[in-house]
């Protein structure tokens, strides 16, 4: 009889990987609130599109995008003079080559 388990270090060394990732959302996530309650102007969003290029997890990635969308779409409604520019700008992420969930 054969049984399949993950032995104590392996799964030890998993959980450690998993509370820094955790952690490191975390901290990105109170890094990003400060980035988002900037005004959205141009500058803005070719900053984040650099940090979304740079992020190396995809999830985050795609985290980020949606971050960055919702954060110009507020501007636009708020009456953004350059709502065309915002958009197009923030549309940019689309030619990034990172994983989606719905790729």
């Amino acid at each position: 009889m054969t049984t399949d388990c993950i032995n104590n270090e392996d799964f030890t060394q998993r959980l450690i990987g998993a509370l820094r990732w955790k952690g490191r959302m975390e901290q990105d996530r109170a890094a990003q609130h400060e980035v988002r309650i900037q005004p959205m102007d141009l500058n803005t969003v070719e900053e984040r599109l650099t940090w979304i290029r740079a992020e190396e997890d995809s999830a985050r990635q795609h985290e980020m995008e949606d971050d960055l969308y919702e954060d110009v779409l507020k501007a636009i409604a708020e009456g953004a003079s350059n709502a065309a520019e915002l958009a197009t700008a923030s549309l940019k992420t689309k030619d990034m080559d990172f994983k989606r969930w719905y790729d």
